[in-house]
């Protein structure tokens, strides 16, 4: 676990996603909203105890789409009771909706799909506000979170790469 995962366990959260991205190799169900059943809620806290007991003390929760579900904060409330860290990997598009949610249950990292400021609605194949997502990622960096953005090199953004580099 420590050699070969460095005590970081990923989870893929239900395969849907708020985004139709041409690119994506997972191809989730496209949604507008979701919620972690109960259920599933009480298998992730024993899943992340147990997990615990063998060495891992870092979950990087990706999918589809983590913040498409609507009550997310009961995920991270989990994980704050569980006493692990956690990383957030999301297409950012929901970002500013849990903004308050990812203050107070604060991850290690957050790790942003941001692949072009122009040609957002065209990439992402949906409507969606790059300048909200630019203001909340500002905001969450200002609150000392840590950001990582992916970047994909496409024909779509290959002319503003560098200024996003930058960005």
């Amino acid at each position: 676990i420590d050699k070969y995962y460095k005590k970081i366990f990923f989870v893929f959260v239900p395969n849907v996603c708020d985004a139709q991205c041409y690119f994506c190799y997972i191809e989730p169900s496209l949604s507008k909203g979701a919620a972690y059943s109960d259920s599933w809620l009480h298998k992730i806290e024993t899943f992340i105890s147990i997990s615990k007991q063998v060495g891992f003390n870092e979950f990087r929760f990706t999918g589809g789409e983590p913040l498409l579900f609507d009550n997310f904060a009961e995920l991270v409330k989990i994980i704050s009771r569980q006493k692990v860290e956690y990383t957030l990997l999301t297409n950012g598009i929901r970002l500013n909706k849990h903004i308050d949610c990812i203050l107070s249950y604060r991850p290690k990292k957050i790790t942003i799909s941001y692949h072009s400021k122009e040609k957002y609605e065209e990439i992402f194949g949906v409507s969606g506000d790059s300048s909200l997502m630019e203001a909340t990622i500002k905001k969450l960096l200002q609150e000392d979170i840590s950001i990582a953005i992916t970047i994909l090199l496409l024909p779509e953004n290959i002319y503003e790469i560098i200024s996003h580099i930058q960005y």
